[in-house]
């Protein structure tokens, strides 16, 4: 009885010895090495033009959130089956449309 529990504290401090010294990782590990200096990329800004029949979502922000309340448009949901906590639902974001004149309805 006495040897089964030698060899069972042996094991457990070989054990304990090996997970410490397994986990080290390298300091000096070059991530990208086919880089060789720092390079940047410019883009050329776009205009945005707006045309007929285009769909815009238009968001007023302010500090105080009850100031743009009559001016943003509320999300709808829509609801699939029959109601109830196994029903899916998804939101849509309502959008004004441009007109033919150019003016959002």
């Amino acid at each position: 009885m006495l040897k089964i529990q030698k060899n069972i504290f042996a094991g457990a401090v070989l054990c304990a010895l090996l997970s410490l010294s397994a986990c080290k990782t390298p300091r000096d590990v070059v991530y990208f090495q086919d880089v060789t200096a720092p390079t940047s990329v410019v883009l050329e800004a776009k205009q945005i033009r707006i045309k007929p029949l285009d769909k815009l979502n238009i968001i007023v922000n302010a500090r105080d959130p009850q100031v743009t309340d009559g001016l943003n448009l509320p999300f709808v949901s829509r609801y699939f089956g029959q109601g109830g906590t196994n029903s899916a639902s998804s939101q849509a974001v309502v959008v004004y449309t441009v007109s033919e004149t150019g003016y959002v309805n």
